[in-house]
């Protein structure tokens, strides 16, 4: 089952007891055994911990680990027993897994301007140099579009699901 969960989209699949000590991961045996909150601390796995309790939590687009040129985004929620609150399951998302359900020219920025989700990798995490283009007025009723230069056209549209906040940008 656990196989079938991280094949696809997914890189990861971690669980973390209720103590904070990461049980079981699929993919990255240097994470078992250790605390989040203590080991791992000011980690997407730490922020996914401290936010249990919420129905689902999710951490943006990060270097993890840092410096490793691995980026992904991790969603993460409650297991539950017969009430009881046992840990938490994290599902660690490749960011370019999810580049690749874009359609060709498109990337995902956040709403200060840093690349999220491109296809170059360089440019990941790094300011969107058209950011300034950009009218937040006009996302404010769901769509802007305009010109870089004479012939390049573009269209921004803002992505919100629960603490993420994107703005969808697509260069034709």
């Amino acid at each position: 089952m656990i196989k079938s969960v991280t094949e696809g989209v997914y890189s990861d699949f971690i669980l973390v007891n209720r103590h904070g000590i990461v049980i079981y991961t699929r993919e990255n045996d240097d994470l078992f055994g250790k605390k989040v909150i203590s080991a791992l601390i000011d980690t997407p796995l730490d922020r996914c911990f401290k936010n249990s309790g919420q129905p689902l939590h999710f951490e943006d687009i990060t270097a993890f680990p840092t410096d490793s040129g691995q980026y992904n985004l991790f969603i993460s929620g409650d297991v539950h027993r017969e009430g009881t609150s046992h840990g938490i399951f994290i599902l660690q998302v490749n960011a370019e897994k999810i580049g690749g359900l874009l359609e060709s020219g498109a990337r995902i920025i956040d709403f200060g301007g840093i690349s999220r989700i491109t296809d170059i990798r360089e440019d990941m995490l790094v300011p969107y140099r058209y950011f300034s283009l950009i009218n937040m007025e006009k996302l404010k009723s769901g769509m802007n579009s305009g010109f870089v230069g004479e012939k390049v056209y573009y269209t921004v549209r803002p992505f919100k699901y629960k603490n993420l906040e994107w703005l969808i940008v697509e260069v034709k």
